[in-house]
């Protein structure tokens, strides 16, 4: 910060980049701002947005169709993934093995990952209530804080960033579920309304539809700009294919965790989706054998 002027780090399409605004922002007639808001005093919320704004083109673009994760992604610059709790993959493993999966999400607890999920239902800007089940807002995602397994109760204490409307289901703040024992090795905050609960992995998978990963971690870190060729195929017809010129080596002497990771220019940032659409992209990783190959 320096005289009103702010200075933000956003990683987007895998850049780091530098954002500079002022602290102007947009408000309504009676002053209160126009679009993210906070409870309390705090200005980084609307810094952020502001930013992120300026990254894409303007405030429009934020309000079209998107997915957390890729917030989460060109904030933290850490990979992340969605899974479809219904459907696809995970739908499969968990209706055969819940218990697999819960420990999967487990394991990305104890790893520090950042993990959110989502509600069911298309989101209302007005937060409309007469939609919400169970005390949740469709379309809405909330941050999971926890996931915990005591007594073979797996239990998952999520938070409403909103800080109002909860959960009032099983493992409720109410439930007397709740005993002695598991609250002294918990430690719920029960009578704090505080906008977090708790639910248990079954009545979890029956009322989000999607958990989100973002794979935030320490480490080193390495960023390199590829290039894709356009060239003309002689054996099919002079048919256009791209391809990439770049290939990278890496040389491991010890046991390693390596996460890896393809970009592209947003199509979200104004004017870009017209100029340089999405390419069908992906790498490969080949173990190199002693003599080279």
């Amino acid at each position: 910060k320096n005289n009103g002027a702010y200075r933000l780090q956003i990683n987007k399409s895998g850049v780091w980049t530098e954002v500079t605004i002022d602290d102007y922002m947009p408000c309504q007639l009676e002053s209160s701002p126009l679009f993210t808001r906070t409870n309390g005093n705090e200005l980084w919320v609307q810094l952020l947005e502001k930013a992120y704004a300026k990254l894409h083109g303007g405030y429009a673009q934020l309000d079209q169709e998107s997915h957390p994760n890729e917030a989460l992604q060109d904030f933290t610059g850490f990979p992340t993934v969605v899974f479809d709790l219904a459907e696809g993959t995970t739908g499969t493993m968990l209706h055969e093995n819940p218990e697999k999966v819960f420990k999967i999400f487990e394991h990305y607890h104890e790893e520090g990952y950042l993990l959110s999920a989502t509600a069911p239902g298309v989101i209302s800007a007005e937060g409309d209530l007469s939609k919400r089940e169970n005390q949740l807002l469709p379309g809405h995602t909330y941050t999971i804080l926890r996931v915990q397994n005591i007594y073979s109760h797996k239990l998952i204490q999520i938070r409403n960033q909103w800080g109002n409307f909860i959960w009032d289901g099983a493992w409720c703040k109410k439930s007397l579920f709740w005993t002695q024992d598991i609250q002294k090795k918990i430690q719920p905050k029960l009578a704090e309304d505080d906008g977090t609960f708790w639910m248990n992995w079954e009545d979890f998978c029956k009322h989000f539809t999607q958990i989100n990963v973002c794979k935030t971690r320490e480490g080193e870190e390495i960023r390199v700009k590829g290039q894709f060729l356009r060239l003309k195929d002689e054996q099919e017809n002079f048919t256009d294919r791209i391809v990439s010129k770049w290939f990278y080596c890496m040389n491991i002497a010890v046991p390693t965790t390596v996460q890896m990771g393809i970009h592209q220019v947003d199509e979200n940032v104004k004017g870009v989706a017209l100029r340089r659409n999405y390419l069908d992209t992906g790498f490969t990783v080949f173990r190199r054998t002693a003599d080279g190959t």
